[in-house]
């Protein structure tokens, strides 16, 4: 059976390339920013966020890749970006995509859970990238899979916006249900390139909303008065 990943016209491949490029330097921001700060407070919380996006932003690297790998291979004005028909190359940086996305996402969600330890880590991590390397539609899989790791965390951030509602909550709740929006929005894509085109839209707002978030918490961190302050309270 035939895997689509996307339905991609040519004009776009070139803007894609440039989508994913945003990604790629927001998602590191992201990672960078969240480190930083965890440089500050030491917080197992900024911590596991930094590391997340810093494998998400590396799986950008290699979607990227195979952007430009693709635009080598275009010989119509649109084509299908099929599993089946890219290189060995190509396949290797597809999945490296996958795999690396997916434990991002799983990271982030590990955050979020009430369970600790290296070994819930690996389980996790076994269970979120066993159904893709075992399928035989991996992009379906793929996207089930991060669709319902998004949905976690945007519940979960819902919850605790809901216990004290302020701007920083409420933009990371923003982010993530914007991101599981573009993730909905993916699974049209191989029947209409706009919903290619939202899909990655959308991803680029929410990530912009959590690095400013994250770049506003970094200031108050860095900040050793008000440090005290929080440490008062």
């Amino acid at each position: 059976m035939v895997s689509t990943l996307y339905l991609v016209p040519e004009w776009f491949l070139n803007l894609s390339l440039i989508f994913q490029l945003l990604l790629t330097i927001i998602s590191l921001g992201i990672g960078i920013v969240s480190l930083r700060i965890n440089s500050y407070c030491k917080s197992r919380e900024y911590k596991l966020f930094g590391a997340g996006f810093i494998l998400i932003a590396l799986s950008y690297v290699f979607w990227t890749g195979l952007n430009l790998f693709v635009l080598t291979r275009i010989r119509e004005g649109v084509e299908a970006l099929e599993l089946t028909t890219i290189a060995t190359i190509g396949a290797v940086m597809l999945y490296t995509y996958f795999l690396l996305f997916i434990i991002g996402l799983i990271t982030l969600t590990y955050l979020n859970l009430d369970i600790k330890g290296i070994r819930a880590y690996l389980l996790l991590v076994a269970l979120g990238i066993l159904p893709v390397i075992l399928s035989t539609e991996k992009a379906l899989a793929f996207f089930i899979i991060t669709a319902l790791l998004i949905l976690f965390m945007t519940t979960h951030y819902l919850r605790v916006y809901q216990k004290k509602k302020t701007v920083n909550r409420l933009m990371t709740l923003s982010a993530f249900a914007l991101l599981f929006i573009s993730r909905i929005d993916y699974f049209y894509s191989n029947t209409n390139h706009i919903h290619y085109v939202l899909g990655h839209s959308i991803e680029i707002i929410a990530y912009l909303l959590l690095l400013i978030n994250l770049v506003l918490a970094m200031k108050k961190a860095s900040n050793p008065q008000k440090r005290v302050r929080n440490k008062k309270k």
